[in-house]
């Protein structure tokens, strides 16, 4: 068993080195399996796999499906501001 098998079956993003565009981010989905150096991820859970990450290319892996869901408040808004938005 790898260490990576802890992933399988979670929702993630995933992230390259800094220097590729968006910050790195490379993409996200549900891990499916972690097999020959890749981490494949689907759309869905138990749905077939529809990219695979070389983990050499991976610098951070993010498991995104146990933060909680912001909600607004009454009468407000949830804004997500972007890495560039936050200098401004």
């Amino acid at each position: 068993m790898s260490r990576l098998d802890l992933f399988i079956g979670k929702l993630v993003n995933v992230f390259g080195p800094p220097d590729h565009e968006d910050d790195g981010f490379l993409g996200g989905g549900y891990v499916t399996d972690v097999v020959d150096g890749f981490v494949f991820v689907a759309d869905a859970p138990g749905e077939t796999p529809v990219m695979a990450f070389a983990l050499s290319h991976i610098a951070v892996i993010a498991v995104t499906d146990e933060v909680p869901d912001l909600k607004p408040i009454p009468g407000g808004k949830v804004h997500r501001l972007r890495p560039s938005d936050r200098d401004k």
